[in-house]
């Protein structure tokens, strides 16, 4: 029989286990609490006594500085004094115009008074360090400096202020914890350890062989976890009574059931040669169920061929897997079954560029992922591309959507791609949204009264931005620092900050945005004041353009303004060197001088040249650049159409392929028809 000591609810109280761990963590809480508010005190003190400082000092500063300036020791000696008299203050110091001791209080002289701005004095705080100015009343622009004042407290000036305070909050918090104590101490040992030592009694009481109902001996009143404890376990000696009685009985039938077995062992057997005969009968229901399937495949492959999309699903490498919408070889002009889907749709994006990483990172991380996970880096797949195609002057805009498609456990192991045509619908858009920012413009323009002036400003800092713009993408840009240094730059981008420019907010928006962002920038500042400049000329073009529509409609002046005759000079330089250029890719990559000499043979063979041709993707980027710059030029020149022929090629040869990924498609829309625009405006 175990020992009663040890069975002893007093030893093994779970109740007083609990009492213990809420008192003990009640305990800890209110320790840390009353540490924190001690420091909370200690800090509000700290910064009081700053502020009382500060607040004296400025009571006398002005009687000070003018007593120091008139060489008035006495006055000066007594105002230390006050201020050295106060509770907070212990020393205060005064150097002069030479950083020479002018006058000390609290404090022993030292040799060098230089040492007065860093020295911490043995237990002395420096609080206040200020500047002694002095500004003649009769002349306010007369400020002469007459030395500098610096004011101590003591290292226990706070402790002492609080220390009443930190008394104060031991004694509260240690009384009570004493009282809380005993209150919990009292509440558990009444509604806990004394109905729980009952409940011990009654369980070790309980005899199998003679079971009686127990009682904790609580009130009816007490309808709490015990009480319901209490009829649990008369319950469940009811339960053991009844369950001894159906063992008797169980035991009966179990003799029973054992003279059973052997006839059901027969009929196992019996069993045994029926499902033989079902497996015979297995395959015909496999194969008929394969032929379902197969149906089911057939309708799904009848869907796809009439729906008006290019459907397709590629697994984690990314290949294409049947079956695909009819639609994909309608769109992509060719079957795309077993080819690679990236770079299928993008396959035009540059090797290491930013958004070709963003888009590999992302697939990398979704197979044999949850959904979730894809829905966390959906954003990082072009909703946008477009593609060469040859019966489109401009590429076909395709919107792209994705589904990922999930197995039985849940996980991810194809992606659906459901690819759309959008073209028309794209240009539309953005002729509405070039009208609708034409429509905002106008309203921001017809308020101002001196429009005249406006033009002229506009022309003229869009030739300044349009030079400063040459400067960075001319070749002898090198030579000339002082136009591309940071200072200059600033400069040039604060001069559209002018009134008259005030009156465009869509203007003073931009330039506030890039004026923040080129402050912040520690390097590239070049490559952000290209692109900054670039968004600049091009709104400030839009505006031009607004106020020669209202000129046409007579509600607004003339845009008219004088070109340098440099500006002539140097956009037929520039469109000289750009068909230089071209001269030389018909060249090495056509096999031909002049555009008007090419025919399907050669242009055919245009991307095996390509690839041959190292120089080809530097100058694609070099053309990009220079008939951007042209456009801009010739825009501000007056040659509208013209401007507009080499910002269509800038904007084509921005989609442009790498050389090893070049297409007949890509040469002939990005390249080939925008430079036959050029020749023809």
């Amino acid at each position: 029989m175990p020992n009663e000591k040890e069975n002893s609810p007093k030893n093994k109280s779970l109740a007083l286990t609990c009492f213990k761990i809420l008192f003990g963590l009640y305990f800890l809480c209110t320790v840390i609490i009353t540490i924190i508010q001690m420091y909370a005190t200690y800090y509000k003190a700290e910064e009081n006594i700053t502020k009382e400082i500060r607040t004296t000092y400025a009571s006398i500063s002005d009687a000070l500085i003018l007593s120091v300036h008139n060489l008035n020791e006495s006055l000066v000696f007594k105002l230390l004094d006050g201020l050295v008299s106060t509770p907070q203050i212990e020393a205060s110091v005064i150097l002069d115009e030479q950083n020479e001791v002018y006058a000390l209080k609290g404090i022993k002289k030292e040799k060098d008074a230089s040492l007065y701005k860093t020295k911490k004095f043995p237990g002395l705080v420096k609080v206040l360090e200020k500047k002694l100015y002095y500004t003649d009343k009769y002349n306010s622009s007369f400020n002469e400096k007459v030395g500098n004042i610096f004011i101590y407290r003591s290292e226990g000036s706070i402790l002492l202020r609080v220390k009443d305070g930190f008394y104060y909050l031991v004694i509260a918090a240690f009384l009570k914890t004493i009282c809380l104590g005993f209150i919990f101490f009292w509440v558990f040992k009444k509604w806990l350890i004394k109905p729980l030592s009952n409940l011990i009694k009654h369980a070790e009481s309980i005899n199998l062989e003679n079971l009686n109902k127990i009682s904790l001996g609580l009130t009816p009143s007490e309808k709490n976890e015990l009480h319901i404890l209490e009829n649990s376990l008369n319950s469940m000696i009811e339960n053991i009574q009844d369950s001894k009685e159906e063992i008797t009985q169980k035991n009966e039938e179990l003799s029973e059931s054992y003279r059973n077995l052997f006839s059901l062992s027969e009929e196992l057997k019996a069993l045994n040669k029926k499902i033989t005969a079902n497996n015979i009968n297995l395959q015909d229901e496999v194969d008929e169920a394969n032929n379902e399937l197969q149906i089911s495949f057939n309708k799904t492959e009848a869907m796809l061929h009439n729906v008006n999309k290019a459907i397709f699903v590629t697994d984690s490498k990314g290949i294409v897997q049947a079956p695909v919408s009819k639609h994909c070889e309608t769109l992509f002009k060719r079957d795309i079954i077993g080819e690679n889907g990236l770079k299928l749709l993008f396959f035009h994006l540059k090797d290491h560029s930013e958004e070709k990483k963003l888009i590999i990172n992302a697939w990398n991380h979704i197979f044999g992922k949850e959904k979730s996970q894809f829905l966390s880096v959906e954003s990082h797949f072009p909703r946008v591309v477009i593609h060469p195609d040859t019966n489109k002057k401009r590429g076909r805009h395709l919107r792209i959507a994705y589904a990922p498609l999930i197995d039985k456990s849940e996980k991810i192991n194809n992606l659906m791609f459901l690819v759309d045509d959008i073209t028309d619908e794209t240009l539309e858009k953005l002729k509405t949204k070039k009208e609708g920012r034409y429509y905002h413009i106008i309203m921001e323009i017809l308020p101002v009264s001196n429009k005249e002036k406006l033009i002229t400003s506009i022309a003229g800092y869009l030739t300044l931005s349009v030079s400063l713009l040459e400067e960075f993408l001319s070749p002898e840009s090198e030579r000339n620092k002082l136009l591309r240094s940071p200072e200059y730059i600033k400069k040039t981008l604060i001069k559209g900050k002018d009134e008259v420019f005030q009156p465009l907010s869509d203007f003073q928006s931009l330039l506030k945005s890039i004026i923040r962002d080129f402050e912040n920038l520690d390097s590239q500042k070049i490559l952000f004041s290209i692109k900054a400049i670039t968004q600049i000329i091009e709104l400030l073009n839009t505006y031009l353009e607004v106020f020669d529509i209202l000129n046409k409609n007579k509600i607004g002046p003339e845009v008219n303004f004088a070109i340098p005759k440099r500006f002539e000079n140097s956009v037929e330089e520039k469109i000289q060197d750009l068909h230089r250029l071209m001269t030389n890719i018909l060249e090495y990559v056509f096999l031909v001088r002049n555009i008007e000499d090419l025919d399907k043979e050669k242009i055919e063979n245009a991307p095996k040249k390509a690839k041959l041709y190292g120089e080809f993707d530097k100058i694609i980027e070099l053309l990009m650049k220079r008939s951007q710059l042209i456009s801009y030029i010739l825009k501000v020149v007056g040659k509208t159409e013209k401007s507009q022929a080499f910002y269509n090629l800038s904007e084509l040869l921005k989609q442009m392929p790498s050389k090893d990924k070049l297409t007949e498609a890509a040469l002939v829309n990005h390249l080939v028809t925008p430079y036959a625009d050029i020749r023809k405006a």
